[in-house]
């Protein structure tokens, strides 16, 4: 059971209909802040508390805290729904820096409260930490550690995650905010992943040379070997039947037989060494690996298993992959309204390859690298330095042998310590005297030796270092090299580099952070889109689009005479919208920065809706700077739109994942590099052909003894694959030179150049099918990918989300297709189509827009279900049925939720008649039961009479659907005290009712009445009437 709580309050109770929030979902991760997602409706008791970076945000699961932080972005859509994004309590460590200082000799432990100390000094009470548990040592407890205006966050991941190691968790405790750092998890789970059971996914990288399917263990060194020279080691063939080694056939099935050795110099005994090796091989040889698992949790299942908790170990069992071992638990993803659906996931720690491990140096490295004098500095410094030693000169004898001059601080061979020594094989120094050792030395063999070198220029071969320029080429020239620096800028020449060389920690770390291309193409509009044909088209990525032609004449690029920037400038007092389309990532945080001036426009994100960013109005005169964040929608498509209602200047827009500092100018997007395509040139004619060249070597024996068996039997028609070969008939890798576009076949690689579905020339990354220049079907490197035509095309994404423009199919499978998109054919027909209003498609339908679902029989008539619950009926156009669950009611005597209204209809009950006008009357369903009295002090019999007498009724006829009508008028039963609070009901529009159903009551309360007086009455007429039959007796008898 998850709970929420809000600054202390709570707004999230499963149990509670009061306390509901949309799609609540939390991530934690270890080593990092986690996040928590949810939407708040209006109407919620703690709609308007949430404060940005103010509240405190707490989830907590049977009364204990799992997760806090607090929350960043507070995005109200269309339908004032808010959505809230938190980070972490770990995150409060980005709200301080840690100024310059130099800490030397300091224990781990030590460093962490220095940090911390300077953190809390500069925060306030609620993100202030204590250190609490350090279990992380450095080898020799002795830390050199430099900070430099970074964050007390950034300090502890780079000076201590990273090259330490360890994990760091925030734990709370009676009111008191620790932070832990742990050398390894302390817990291992009860619960194991298995293989059939609960593992939803599975995947790992290592390299295959870290695989064994069979080992063979090797102890102790033999002192009797039979083999002297080779130093024969303990083998488990005694105790494993004869044979040395130990193999899974699981692990077989699946790599097929590697085998392996694994030394363990300190086991003598046979029975340990095989204990040990099949250790290694069920579990050892898996921590060289990464892996990642995700499963899902049973304790929400049966609430017998233990639950899975971050930061602690789990069991993954998984025979086909020959695995059984501990895996640390990473991260979590909680759904706290369907935990279900809540999952885990694994990963190892990991081993630092050369690459690797010199990223994690590399941060120290960076803060001495300013300490380093500039390299002009460094030759003058030298020159003075040598000028400065032979000018001072003084003493030195000069002696000349039959075969070599010496230069050396005394006159004997004997007695001299610092030596020059000159001869036909080369010039040396020593400071040994004369036998050496020389540590600074020229060789008659090219050799030069020394521990300093300084100078301007160095070069050799193809290699040129100007230490005086601070460039170098390693290469034959400028035009063809292997590498080159011109002191901006590192350059690598074609095929001297490839992306399977680099790891990916250095991929990373080349990518650098001085540089980030902007995710808005052209937002300084430096083209002028206007010249474009306008549109509203979700394929055209990264271009402006003004939404037609009209809208374009009032569009204009211009540049000042006197500035060296470009801007939008719209005019007019028209509507103006100009969008682009950006192919954004889902539910994540960007960063927006804009220069705008203007009497009025809105800049708009979006995604299934409109999200307002900014409003700019009554300030045209200057320009204003715009630097905030959203967040996108979990939608296939994502715009920004510049709504331009008056006049409009934009100078720029910059959209990134990252924050962006207000100084930051503009820069460009990847596509801004891109020039507009020209029309394709005649094809070039052939060359001349050139002369023969000489003879080549003679080819290898053609016997292909020594090829793949794979090869072997290769047709050499199709493109296989076998293990770790690939043999293909064609194959493309690289940049497409070739001007003429006009090739077909399968290319692979990066940069192909050819035309798109649009009939546009780009480029593509990956694998692309191409028919005469232009491209058919593309796989891209990050799992996109596409195949049709501008007409009709099949596309898919990463995610495993599938767009497909027709199915045809006879049978189709239930539950084979999950699809968000349908489009119809051309008859009567269901479909599911999204992006279109409730009339666009005149048809029997299922239309799925934005917030509703339509079911439809026409344009005009259909049902509407929103996501709020409501319900509309509509028909030939207007609306005549709709019920909201989210409106309350209230009738003085009673409340609650849920509002039916009937439009402009004549209901007509018939012999539904009795089953509508009954209410349930039972008494245990009843509260405060008061029977009424003569004489009550509120309403009573008395007044319910004197209303019932007393009260007009009139004839009349609706103004809409008119009618012969008789009633009460509302407003005259408001005139009489007590009966107007069981009577009047006030709906939503201020409109007056009456309670029909209590007013018969009143009905039956005043016949009541009327019965008792009659009852009366004919009481004393019986009286009245026996005497006066006793005195027409007595007249009688007088009579008489």
């Amino acid at each position: 059971m998850y709970k929420v709580y809000c600054d202390g309050a709570l707004i999230y109770d499963p149990r509670d209909d009061e306390f509901t929030l949309l799609n609540p979902k939390v991530d934690i991760e270890v080593n990092k802040a986690g996040s928590m997602d949810f939407t708040i409706l209006p109407g919620h008791s703690s709609y308007d508390k949430i404060n940005k970076l103010k509240s405190h945000i707490s989830v907590k699961q049977d009364g204990k805290e799992i997760w806090a932080g607090r929350p960043t972005d507070v995005v109200t859509d269309f339908m004032n729904r808010k959505k809230v994004h938190c980070e972490g309590e770990l995150a409060y460590l980005n709200d301080s820096v840690q100024r310059p200082k130099e800490y030397k000799g300091v224990s781990v432990i030590g460093y962490l409260n220095h940090l911390m100390d300077n953190h809390n000094a500069q925060v306030d009470d609620d993100k202030k930490f204590k250190v609490g548990v350090v279990t992380v040592r450095d080898q020799n407890d002795y830390l050199l550690r430099y900070t430099n205006w970074e964050t007390t966050l950034k300090a502890i991941s780079e000076d201590l995650v990273d090259s330490l190691g360890g994990y760091i968790f925030i734990r709370n405790e009676n009111g008191v905010r620790y932070i832990d750092y742990l050398a390894d998890f302390m817990h291992t789970n009860t619960q194991k992943i298995e293989f059939g059971e609960n593992m939803l996914n599975f995947s790992k990288n290592f390299d295959t040379t870290d695989v064994a399917t069979c080992v063979i263990p090797l102890g102790a060194r033999l002192e009797n070997s039979k083999i002297e020279a080779l130093g024969e080691r303990v083998t488990i063939e005694s105790v494993n039947g004869g044979v040395d080694s130990i193999v899974s056939q699981e692990a077989v099935k699946l790599y097929g037989k590697i085998s392996k050795t694994v030394v363990y110099d300190d086991v003598k005994i046979p029975s340990n060494l095989l204990k040990k090796g099949t250790d290694y091989l069920k579990a050892a040889q898996w921590e060289r690996m990464t892996l990642e698992a995700k499963a899902l949790d049973l304790h929400f299942v049966d609430g017998s298993f233990e639950q899975f908790k971050v930061g602690e170990y789990v069991r993954v069992v998984s025979k086909p992959h020959g695995m059984d071992a501990n895996f640390p638990l990473v991260k979590m993803s909680i759904k706290l309204d369907k935990v279900s659906d809540n999952t885990v996931t694994l990963g190892i720690k990991k081993n630092l390859s050369l690459s690797a491990s010199t990223i994690e140096a590399s941060s120290e490295i960076k803060k001495q690298l300013e300490m380093v004098p500039k390299r002009y500095d460094v030759i003058k410094l030298a020159k003075e330095n040598a000028t400065n030693i032979i000018s001072k000169v003084m003493g030195g004898f000069v002696v000349k042998t039959e075969n070599e001059l010496l230069v050396m601080d005394t006159d004997d061979i004997k007695t001299a310590k610092n030596v020059w020594r000159w001869n036909v094989n080369g010039l040396g120094f020593s400071r040994n005297g004369y036998d050496g050792p020389y540590e600074t030395a020229m060789t008659m063999d090219g050799a030069f030796v020394a521990d300093m070198i300084t100078t301007g220029i160095l070069k050799g071969g193809n290699v040129h270092f100007n230490l005086n320029e601070g460039t170098f080429l390693i290469g034959k020239s400028e035009s063809d090299y292997l590498m080159k620096y011109d002191g901006n800028k590192l350059q690598f020449g074609i095929g001297s580099m490839t992306g399977e060389t680099l790891s990916n920690e250095l991929k990373e770390e080349l990518k650098g952070e001085s540089f980030k291309y902007n995710l808005i193409s052209n937002g300084d509009f430096h083209i002028d889109f206007t010249k474009d044909e306008p549109g509203h088209n979700s394929k055209v990525l990264n271009r402006w689009q003004a939404k037609s032609r009209s809208d374009v004449e009032k569009i204009y690029i211009k540049k000042p005479i006197d500035k060296n920037w470009t801007s939008l400038e719209v005019s007019g007092t028209d509507r103006i919208e100009i969008n682009q389309y950006l192919n954004l990532k889902k539910n994540t945080k960007y960063y927006i920065k804009a220069t705008i001036a203007s009497e009025r426009m809105m800049l708009y994100y979006h995604g299934s809706s409109y999200n307002s960013i900014a409003t700019v109005k009554d300030n045209y005169e200057h320009f204003t700077t715009i630097n905030t964040s959203f967040t996108t929608e979990d939608s296939d498509t994502h715009y920004i739109q510049l709504d331009c209602t008056k006049k409009t200047r934009v100078r720029d827009v910059i959209i990134s994942e990252e924050p962006i500092s207000n100084d930051t100018e503009w820069y460009p997007s990847k596509f801004d590099g891109i020039g507009q395509d020209g029309k394709p040139g005649r094809d070039g004619r052939d060359g001349e052909r050139g002369a023969q060249g000489p003879p080549g070597r003679d080819g290898r024996d053609g016997s292909m003894v020594d090829l793949p068996p794979a090869l072997k039997d290769w047709s050499g028609k199709a493109t296989e694959i076998s293990g770790k070969y690939v043999f293909t008939p064609e194959l493309f890798v690289g940049t497409n030179g070739d001007s003429k576009y006009s090739r077909t076949g399968i290319y692979m690689g990066s940069g192909i150049k050819a035309r798109d579905l649009f009939d546009n020339f780009t480029t593509f990354d990956g694998i692309t099918g191409i028919n005469n220049g232009t491209a058919t079907w593309h796989l891209s490197v990050n799992g996109n990918g596409w195949i049709g035509n501008s007409q009709r095309a099949m596309w898919w994404n990463k995610d495993g989300e599938l767009t497909l423009p027709k199915v045809k199919a006879r049978e189709i499978e239930a539950g084979a297709i999950t699809t968000d998109i349908l489009y119809p054919g051309t008859n009567e027909r269901i479909i599911l189509e999204e992006g279109y209003s409730p009339g666009a498609n005149d048809c029997k339908s299922i239309d799925a827009n934005g917030d509703a679902i339509r079911l439809k029989v026409n344009a005009g008539t259909y049902i509407a279900m929103k996501d709020t619950g409501s319900i509309g009926m509509y028909s030939r156009g207007s609306q005549f049925f709709s019920f909201n669950p989210n409106v309350g009611w209230d009738w003085g005597s009673a409340s609650g939720d849920g509002e039916l209204n009937l439009y402009d209809a004549h209901v007509i009950m018939g012999w539904l008649g009795y089953y509508v006008y009954s209410v349930r009357s039972d008494r245990r369903v009843k509260d405060n039961i008061k029977y009424i009295k003569n004489n009550d002090s509120t309403i009573n019999r008395n007044n319910i009479f004197d209303f019932v007498k007393s009260v007009d009724l009139a004839t009349y006829q609706y103004k809409k659907i008119g009618g012969n009508n008789i009633s009460m008028i509302a407003q005259d039963v408001q005139k009489f005290r007590f009966i107007q609070d069981y009577l009047v009901v006030k709906d939503t529009e201020g409109l007056l009712s009456i309670n029909m159903g209590n007013y018969h009551s009143m009905v039956h309360i005043t016949l009541q009445e009327e019965i008792k007086k009659r009852e009366e009455l004919e009481s004393k007429v019986n009286k009245l009437e026996n005497e006066l039959e006793e005195i027409k007796k007595l007249l009688k008898k007088e009579g008489e």
